[in-house]
């Protein structure tokens, strides 16, 4: 039986989530109004997934032999190197300035030869566990963050700040889905858009300012974890360490995913004619 050599959209989702979850965490203080930053995403969510649904129109064509095809993958190829880069550069700093330590790099090399060697198949179903204790933790996240929050801030307290859009970020999993999902039959390039990947990152972005903006004001230079810090349950408190290693461990899953889609990518780089001609 031949092993699956493509990755199901869940598996997408949870890396898109994980990235920017860490880019939330570790993001600089609110320099704008929270109103700016929702907008800002809400438009930003909006025209990815007009671009998402672009690449599935197109989709055959990115996915075709010859060398037009081998460019689009060439280019997907240095991105998902630049975010393999990223993604480590992001987990060294959280084991660093969270827990003092050099675990990530030392453990780098395993984390490479697992990335490479483990199967399509043996990601989607982590994903499919890793997934839910993601959302668990948010939700649980969420549960104790409730009662502190202060919803005047959105009507009063931002009227003189200035109006400053923040950065949107867009990651390759929006738009390299017909290279790296494909249908049951591994046949054919799956049609259908992730159009929730970049409505997932909107959501996650916005929750994160809000959050940050109801409990600290807006604008403000508290650094992303302090809103995990201010996390409170009855009599049980400092909830940040618990979801910093769940983080951490759905972010080493996406820095594994990046190593073996890297790894699918090459395989498509260096197939040769023969093989070219079978997958028209």
């Amino acid at each position: 039986m031949q092993q699956k050599q493509t990755f199901s959209a869940q598996t997408l989702t949870l890396s898109v989530a994980a990235a920017e979850l860490g880019r939330a965490i570790f993001g600089a203080g609110q320099t704008g109004s929270v109103r700016a930053v929702l907008l800002s995403n809400v438009l930003a969510a909006a025209a990815f997934v007009l671009l998402a649904a672009l690449v599935s129109v197109n989709a055959s064509r990115l996915n075709r032999p010859g060398f037009a095809g081998k460019c689009i993958c060439a280019a997907f190829l240095l991105w998902y190197l630049f975010e393999l880069v990223r993604t480590a550069a992001m987990l060294q700093q959280a084991c660093w300035e969270q827990f003092a330590s050099m675990a990530f790099i030392g453990l780098l090399p395993f984390f490479l030869w697992a990335g490479w060697s483990l199967g399509c198949e043996l990601y989607d179903r982590m994903a499919s566990v890793l997934g839910w204790l993601v959302v668990l933790g948010i939700v649980f996240c969420v549960l104790g963050l409730a009662g502190q929050l202060q919803w005047q801030v959105l009507v009063t307290g931002e009227t003189a700040h200035s109006f400053v859009l923040p950065d949107a970020s867009f990651y390759p999993e929006y738009f390299s889905f017909p290279l790296l999902c494909m249908s049951k039959n591994n046949a054919k390039i799956s049609k259908k858009p992730v159009v929730w990947l970049p409505i997932i990152a909107a959501v996650i972005s916005s929750g994160y300012a809000l959050g940050l903006a109801l409990l600290f004001g807006a604008p403000q230079a508290y650094p992303g974890y302090e809103l995990l810090r201010a996390w409170s349950f009855g009599g049980i408190s400092r909830f940040d360490a618990a979801f910093l290693l769940l983080w951490l461990a759905a972010a080493i899953f996406r820095f594994g995913f990046i190593v073996r889609a890297v790894r699918l990518l090459c395989e498509r780089l260096a197939e040769g004619p023969v093989n070219a001609e079978a997958a028209r």
